[in-house]
C-alpha cells in the first residue's frame, strides 16, 4: 500500500476514534441515569446508532490497512 494512503487511513481512523470518545460522556450520563432511575438525558437509540456507525467505519478503514 502506498505510504501516503496508509497515513491518510491512519489519520481518518484516529479522527473517528476521537469522535467516538467525545460521546463517551453521554453514555456515562445515561448509565448514571439508569442507576438512579432518572430520566435519560439522551436518546440512547440514536446515540447507539451514531456510535455504531463510527465503529463500523473504523473497522472498515482498519481492514484497508
Amino acid at each position: 500500500m502506498e505510504r501516503d494512503r496508509q497515513s491518510e487511513l491512519i489519520l481518518d481512523i484516529e479522527s473517528l476514534k476521537s469522535k467516538l470518545q467525545e460521546s463517551d460522556y453521554k453514555v456515562i450520563k445515561c448509565a448514571e441515569a439508569i442507576c438512579l432511575n432518572a430520566e435519560m438525558p439522551y436518546d440512547m437509540a440514536s446515540l447507539h446508532k451514531e456510535r455504531q456507525a463510527l465503529r463500523d467505519k473504523i473497522n472498515e478503514l482498519e481492514q484497508q490497512l
